[in-house]
């Protein structure tokens, strides 16, 4: 399967980011 385009890849890089800065938040809250 080779249909990782330019676009797909930056879609889940996105995606990736928004997942992690949910965790991070979650950790902050967390730890204040």
């Amino acid at each position: 399967m080779k249909t990782d385009t330019p676009e797909i890849k930056t879609v889940r890089a996105l995606r990736v980011g928004e997942q992690a800065r949910h965790a991070l938040s979650d950790i902050l809250a967390r730890g204040d």
